[in-house]
């Protein structure tokens, strides 16, 4: 279910400069680990663009599948 999440994912953080973050341990996508990522880069200033541009990835997957869905 979370399989194209976890390739667009592992993709952005390739291209950055940032270790593997939790979310994406063993090449799987965990959720709630992005969450948790989310919020402590939103209180500690560090991270957020990563996180950022991996929700925008996110976004993007379920516009894709909700239009895909509907048409």
């Amino acid at each position: 279910m979370f399989e194209p999440l976890a390739e667009r994912a592992t993709a952005i953080v390739t291209k950055s400069s940032e270790p593997v973050p939790k979310y994406l341990a063993g090449g799987q996508w965990e959720p709630f680990a992005f969450v948790d990522a989310c919020q402590l880069a939103v209180q500690n200033d560090t991270g957020a663009s990563l996180c950022r541009a991996v929700q925008q990835a996110e976004w993007e997957l379920l516009f894709d599948h909700s239009y895909r869905a509907a048409t």
